[in-house]
């Protein structure tokens, strides 16, 4: 992944994001065909940046389901860092990113259960509840 883009996702800086699209309008197409291990998303979702998170998702939905070199999801992510904000957005992207399994064989709900997320973990069941 570009370093800028890196560093846009990380710092959660959207007018960099812009910036960057309008000097290569493929840079997030080439995000997800390139073996890469976490995606702009994965990067806003670990940072807490959910503003670049959302701006991401309108820009690249498909992100959204993307798994990372460790087997986790941007909404694994978010909901082990307590997102509540980001954990609805991506749920409304599409409600089965809730029945993800990392490589553990982990949902997002077992990752937020384990961590005593109880704020995530009533978003989660209101909004899917099959897993639980």
């Amino acid at each position: 992944m570009d370093q800028r883009l890196f560093q846009a996702a990380l710092t959660g800086d959207i007018q960099a994001l812009h910036e960057l699209l309008v000097e290569d309008p493929l840079i997030l197409e080439r995000v997800d065909l390139a073996p890469v291990s976490d995606t702009p998303l994965h990067i806003a979702a670990l940072a807490r940046k959910n503003e670049f998170a959302k701006e991401m998702i309108r820009l690249k939905p498909s992100f959204a389901s993307e798994m990372n070199i460790d087997g986790f999801s941007p909404i694994h992510m978010a909901f082990a860092n307590r997102q509540v904000e980001l954990v609805k957005v991506l749920l409304k992207v599409d409600s089965s990113l809730a029945n993800f399994k990392d490589r553990s064989e982990r949902l997002p709900l077992h990752l937020a259960a384990m961590r005593g997320r109880i704020e995530v973990l009533g978003v989660l069941i209101s909004a899917c509840p099959e897993p639980a």
